[in-house]
């Protein structure tokens, strides 16, 4: 993908692993690397567009209408960035919407899955 897109140099410190999510009409398949979000067509996977992030991320999730996109803040590596926090993008258009700048700055991840218990 290099030969096609801007693809930024690594985080030390932060691995190297990236974050895929296909949108739910299967049209588009988004993929983030560091502080770069690309949107791919999925029948043919070329560039169709890309968004350089204020900061790096560690994963991404859509919204439950698959409009915008959740980029979760990186919390691993050397992350001496101005912009730390989760940002929402345009899932259409890639534009940056928001940015949550406040998010805590942690250094290890602690985003975790458990199932849900019912009450009694």
């Amino acid at each position: 993908m290099s030969d096609l897109a801007s693809v930024p140099s690594p985080t030390p410190g932060r691995g190297d692993a990236g974050y895929v999510t296909v949108s739910f009409v299967g049209e588009r398949v988004f993929i983030v690397w560091e502080d770069m979000l690309w949107a791919l067509n999925a029948e043919a996977l070329e560039v169709a567009d890309e968004l350089r992030l204020p900061s790096p991320v560690d994963g991404v999730a859509q919204s439950i209408d698959g409009r915008e996109l959740y980029l979760l803040p990186a919390t691993m590596g050397n992350l001496d960035v101005e912009g730390h926090g989760m940002y929402t993008v345009d899932a259409a258009t890639l534009e940056l919407l928001r940015q949550a700048d406040d998010w805590p700055k942690l250094r290890l991840p602690f985003f975790f899955l458990a199932p849900a218990s019912a009450s009694r």
